[in-house]
């Protein structure tokens, strides 16, 4: 490892471009331990060698990072490598535990006219201030505190106002008012979890929204109960979940994957690094034998997609299929086909301490204080070198659309894409009562950006 060059230009009285000492030092350290980052572990490093030895010491480190992302043919192929100045709340967020009121939307136009935009209660998650103010799957949310969403800046408002909004007054389609109030809460994203019986085979459901790493535990849990009820095939559905961390899909996938694959330790993912990192990292992971207790042994794994299915998930889906039959339901995934890293600014400080003067050291624990950097380090692949979802996700092998605004619970056997799935499996459907549901008198879908489709190493 190696110290940016950036910290060489280190006595200056004056200071550029109006700037004053504390703003000078902190672009100068924060850009210093971004540029260094970058230049040791970025994927597409020796493409964009250019950008980055023309990093200055002034420039804005957000929109440096975001300019240097790799492209191809004028096409962003690197999406996800960015900068934070609260490495605190994204690293909340990414783990589960963060200021919520606990509820996952999708947005529509509220008529085929496209005249005003309203968002649809995904699911909500235990125990949140969503769940406890009676908020269920296919609420219509018109209006969020007294105002409509906007057609020019909804992503924007939505954020703001419902997402990361601590508090929020919500009038329903119904007429419903709701005041809700976020809490400190870990989000388990083992929101459900069931066995059918489909003609004699015991098949498992199990609704994952996150990889992390806290999660493993309870995924270790589910799995010796599918495991004592005897399931030997399962239906993941993936369908909101954007990714989290490595060590929590490799422990799904050797929960999941036939008992001889995990015993042996079989590759269960390949990495493939920039040439610098390829010299001092191992480039494949295995099986998890500590998982073996828990396994199913599964023969057939059903997998439920989105366009919100990404990273992580992918990865997953990625690992398990040589050695299983995966049928993949819904719509096409998101296609992110590599993993990163994340650092915080003083930390990584630390680490540089025996190669930096006192100074410096010290300066830059101050300056770079909860800044944080992800950077994308590899493309995974299975244990063939071959890397399905790149560049544009998994493509469903039946295609069924994700509704909502149907007001079908998460796990209900008439839930539109659980009983696409059911079916293949051979489950009777006299065994359930059908749910009717009202019109959904809404207009299309909206596409709204994952937040975080992330693949931590």
């Amino acid at each position: 490892m190696f110290v940016a060059t950036l910290l060489s230009a280190s006595c200056v009285k004056s200071y550029p471009d109006g700037l004053t000492e504390q703003e000078y030092n902190s672009l100068r350290y924060v850009n210093s331990f971004a540029k260094t980052i970058v230049d040791q572990y970025y994927l597409w490093k020796a493409e964009v060698q250019e950008d980055i030895d023309s990093w200055k010491v002034t420039d804005d480190p957000i929109g440096k990072v975001n300019s240097i992302r790799y492209t191809e043919d004028g096409a962003l192929v690197d999406r996800w490598t960015r900068m934070t100045d609260d490495y605190e709340l994204f690293m909340q967020k990414v783990d589960g535990n963060a200021k919520t009121l606990g509820l996952n939307i999708a947005l529509y136009w509220s008529d085929e006219a496209q005249t005003s935009i309203c968002a649809v209660v995904n699911y909500v998650y235990p125990g949140s201030p969503a769940e406890q103010a009676g908020l269920h799957r296919g609420d219509v949310i018109t209006f969020v505190n007294g105002r409509q969403i906007p057609k020019d800046d909804y992503q924007n408002f939505i954020s703001a106002n419902l997402l990361n909004a601590d508090s929020a007054s919500l009038e329903l389609r119904s007429g419903l008012k709701v005041e809700l109030e976020a809490v400190q809460m870990y989000c388990d994203p083992l929101v459900h979890k069931a066995v059918f019986d489909c003609a004699g085979t015991k098949v498992a459901y199990l609704f994952y929204t996150s990889y992390t790493l806290d999660s493993r535990d309870s995924l270790k849990k589910a799995f010796s109960e599918f495991k004592e009820a005897g399931v030997s095939e399962l239906i993941l559905d993936l369908r909101y979940n954007g990714g989290g961390y490595d060590a929590a899909s490799r422990t799904l996938a050797s929960l999941i994957a036939p008992r001889e694959v995990v015993e042996n330790e079989k590759v269960f993912n390949t990495e493939i690094y920039n040439e610098n990192l390829s010299e001092y990292f191992t480039n494949w992971s295995t099986f998890d034998p500590d998982c073996l207790d828990a396994n199913i042994d599964a023969r057939k794994l059903y997998v439920l997609m989105t366009g919100n299915t990404a990273s992580a998930s992918e990865s997953t889906i990625c690992g398990l299929s040589p050695y299983m039959e995966v049928v993949k339901i819904g719509k096409q995934s998101y296609g992110k086909f590599c993993g990163g890293y994340i650092f915080e600014g003083s930390a990584w400080y630390d680490e540089m301490k025996s190669m930096l003067t006192v100074s410096d050291w010290e300066n830059g624990k101050k300056y770079a204080a909860n800044w944080g950097i992800y950077v994308m380090a590899s493309r995974y692949a299975d244990c063939n070198g071959n890397t399905p979802c790149m560049p544009n996700g998994f493509t469903p092998d039946v295609e069924v659309e994700d509704n909502p605004v149907q007001s079908i619970p998460i796990g209900d056997p008439q839930e539109q894409m659980l009983h696409a799935a059911l079916t293949l499996a051979g489950y009777d459907f006299h065994q359930t009562a059908s749910l009717s549901s009202a019109p959904a008198l809404l207009g299309p879908s909206i596409e709204m950006p994952l937040e975080f489709p992330l693949l931590l190493k």
